[in-house]
């Protein structure tokens, strides 16, 4: 894979911000330019180029089922997981076969989940939402002590994107199974990343994201079991079975097949690859700051998160400070870390305001290389050194400011 290559055209950039998304792995860049190439049309023309689409759709959708642990005929393409998150979330507003009184979900969702769900509120939908322990895990028994049934619709992340902790989804699948309750997951960030059974699993709801896992922006995926309620956001064409009409996106989806086909045959290598950086990049950086601790770090997480509080050093500033030094982390979301403000992850896990702004978060991946470890945690030794252990810069959004001065 062609390194990122910082403006001047010379230094190799250190990418650890992979939760939020992965570079395009070359062999998903070619199956998008064939797509584009090849004389296809619109899927829903009767004619030839129209049959090419349709194949091109079809061999896509077997790719991505089969990284999901389902059946092509069960997984439906949208633009991410925010449009497929919120196919499922709307359910109790569009949908009336589903006749959904009340949704359980955590305070630690997605913004694509927690939106949707506060939207609900307000049209009188009756919302449990449960907080985590301080490990950053939702208990079975807390989703248990809400209250399940018929009318309900269950919705949990499998792993979260700030700290890497993966929660009992299958656990909960099997409770909501036994009290009739619908049980949506949020897999963008374990596809490609976890070992994913969909059908086995007993999932009513599945929803996930191209870009984590080396494919494209702009495409996601969700999938149903055959026989649950389902309704489309918009309407105005009978594409992807009705529930997400407009032309599809055959470019993308070309490239979601590929990056799904990667992603599957090379999933346990890649993870132990991911661990191992992982692991280097984690171990390295608390050898390198006093006090450092893993938000999230005594219980099982994905393999290439780490969630680190470096006690008196302001993240905002370190976040600055490494990517003058040519490495990209973050603190949090990419849907949220615009915003100068503390992680709401963090907080629901008991951190305090200034705790959470301690924080930071690194994500390798599976272009991860020891090197790319090596200049991360020389950076951060820099860092370090320049903040010192008093530090802390203004929380007003002025930190590269600051930082640069």
């Amino acid at each position: 894979m062609k390194p990122i290559l910082a403006a001047e055209g010379t230094t190799r950039l250190v990418f650890l911000d992979n939760n939020s998304t992965t570079r395009v792995l070359p062999e998903v860049i070619e199956a998008m330019v064939e797509a584009l190439e090849s004389g296809a049309g619109n899927a829903s023309s009767a004619h030839g180029s129209g049959i090419l689409a349709r194949q091109v759709l079809a061999d896509a959708r077997e790719q991505v089922s089969r990284l999901c642990g389902t059946v092509s005929g069960q997984v439906t393409f949208t633009s991410g997981a925010t449009e497929a998150n919120n196919v499922v979330l709307r359910l109790p507003l569009t949908s009336r076969g589903a006749s959904i009184k009340r949704v359980v979900t955590s305070t630690i969702e997605h913004s694509s989940v927690l939106g949707p769900c506060a939207a609900l509120e307000g049209h009188g939908i009756e919302m449990v939402w449960l907080r985590p322990t301080e490990d950053g895990q939702v208990p079975v028994e807390h989703v248990a002590r809400a209250g399940l049934g018929p009318d309900t619709l269950v919705s949990l992340h499998w792993v979260n994107n700030e700290t890497g902790v993966i929660q009992p989804v299958e656990e909960v699948a099997s409770l909501c199974r036994s009290a009739g309750a619908l049980f949506h997951v949020d897999a963008a960030q374990a596809l490609g990343r976890l070992p994913v059974h969909f059908d086995l699993a007993g999932f009513d709801y599945m929803t996930g994201s191209a870009h984590k896992l080396h494919g494209p922006q702009g495409v996601g995926v969700l999938a149903v079991r055959e026989g649950t309620p389902l309704a489309p956001l918009a309407h105005g064409g009978g594409q992807e079975g009705g529930i997400r009409p407009g032309t599809e996106n055959l470019p993308g989806v070309a490239g979601f097949g590929a990056a799904a086909r990667i992603a599957l045959d090379g999933l346990s290598r890649n993870t132990s690859h991911v661990r191992t950086m992982r692991d280097a990049l984690e171990s390295g950086a608390i050898a390198r700051v006093p006090g450092a601790i893993v938000n999230g770090g005594d219980v099982e997480r994905a393999a290439g998160t780490t969630n680190l509080r470096f006690p008196g050093l302001d993240g905002e500033a370190v976040v600055a400070l490494m990517n003058q030094r040519g490495v990209y982390i973050s603190q949090s979301s990419a849907c949220t870390n615009m915003r100068p403000e503390p992680s709401y992850v963090l907080r629901e896990m008991g951190l305090g305001e200034d705790e959470a702004y301690e924080s930071v978060r690194m994500c390798a991946s599976t272009d991860t290389e020891i090197h790319d470890v090596q200049k991360a945690l020389a950076a951060l030794s820099e860092v370090v050194g320049i903040l010192g252990s008093e530090l802390h810069v203004p929380r007003d959004g002025q930190a590269k400011e600051a930082a640069a001065g």
